[in-house]
């Protein structure tokens, strides 16, 4: 199937917005027939592994003085 992102780009937004909310919808109503690709677990690992660091965590008043200078 091959979309046409012109037509889509011309819709209003808040046709545009629902618009996702039925592809949404649709894929949500037929999860269970995709897998998903290797790479989001892997991600997710990685993201785990990054929140379990703690040592590297910051809090906002350093990393605003960090931003700032």
């Amino acid at each position: 199937m091959l979309i046409d992102t012109k037509k889509i780009s011309e819709l209003p937004f808040d046709g545009q917005i629902e618009l996702m909310e039925a592809v949404m919808s649709a894929l949500a109503q037929n999860q269970a027939e995709f897998d998903s690709p290797k790479w989001h677990l892997q991600e997710l690992e990685a993201r785990t592994h990054e929140l379990n660091e703690t040592e590297k965590w910051r809090s906002f008043e350093e990393v605003r003085e960090r931003l700032k200078s």
